[in-house]
């Protein structure tokens, strides 16, 4: 089956939106942050402060955390992840689409890290957070980019600098169908056109790790809530498995390469911080060490 040309089938009325993210997607970067405050991500903590992000999850799950706290260590898995496949590959120059509010740029002064959204409220406050906590080491570029439609990618691609750049981005395909997740790659091409390098990202968002969040989760009960906060129809968004995933991407013109999250990160603090029960503890962990992310290259 070609999974772009057969896309338009899994579109839903409640996406008219799609090409402008709405607040609602938008302030789901609220909740990573505070997720990620769990986790020893350097910054982590301190941006969630600064940005008053427990209060804003708190608004977005009324019923509270318990139902989604097992899903925290995920975040910190696929950040952990593509950081280290980032560091292993020796590139010292990074765009991140639709990075929100993360800390990687701000982590990361050795690298030109280009910071990109289409949010320009998470572009202000992250660059204030990058002020007050780099003192005066190399700062992240701010840059707005529709990672959908394209604009402002002529921008990102004018700053980078001679030598191969990675692109990444977490989470970005859990918000639309196959024909726009083709388009951002299409936008994630033009940059390794201009530059070489690779694309790495642990969206697979497929009915596989469905299957493993329900081993943890009421995963169900967790999808109706984000589809209330965000307005989309994020089950109709899923890959149908990781070798959907890669088929996809081989058609966009990729060569793909699967690792295993487990092998690029030691150690999931969140894991530790939030269950204490030592079987619940390693059922969450061996969860996510066997979630998978892809590194890949212009073929």
């Amino acid at each position: 089956m070609d999974l772009i040309s057969n896309a338009a089938e899994s579109m839903s009325t409640k996406t008219s939106d799609l090409e402008k993210p709405s607040k609602g997607v938008q302030d789901t970067s609220y909740d990573i942050v505070y997720f990620r405050s769990f986790t020893d991500i350097p910054n982590a903590g301190k941006i969630s402060e600064m940005l008053g992000a427990e209060s804003i999850v708190k608004r977005n799950y009324p019923e509270g955390l318990d139902l989604i706290k097992p899903m925290i260590p995920y975040f910190e898995a696929r950040y952990k992840s593509a950081d280290a496949l980032i560091k292993a590959n020796g590139i010292t120059q990074v765009v991140e689409f639709a990075a929100g509010r993360t800390p990687r740029g701000i982590n990361n002064p050795q690298w030109h890290f280009i910071h990109t959204d289409y949010d320009t409220l998470a572009l202000s406050q992250m660059s204030g957070i990058a002020d007050a906590l780099m003192k005066g080491r190399r700062r992240p570029v701010f840059s707005k980019l529709n990672a959908i439609t394209g604009e402002g990618i002529e921008d990102i691609i004018g700053t980078l600098r001679k030598g191969p750049v990675a692109v990444t981005h977490e989470g970005l395909f859990s918000y639309y169908p196959p024909e726009y997740r083709a388009k951002v790659a299409g936008n994630v091409k033009k940059v390794l056109e201009a530059r070489g390098g690779i694309y790495i990202t642990p969206d697979l968002n497929s009915n596989e790790m469905l299957n493993e969040f329900q081993k943890i989760t009421d995963f169900a009960a967790v999808q109706k809530r984000r589809q209330e906060n965000t307005g989309r129809d994020l089950d109709a968004f899923r890959f149908e498995s990781t070798e959907a995933a890669i088929r996809f991407m081989e058609q966009l013109g990729f060569d793909v390469e699967v690792h295993n999250m487990g092998d690029l990160f030691y150690h999931l603090a969140s894991v530790d911080a939030l269950f204490k029960e030592e079987e619940e503890n390693r059922k969450i962990l061996n969860v996510y060490e066997n979630f998978k992310i892809l590194k890949m290259k212009l073929r």
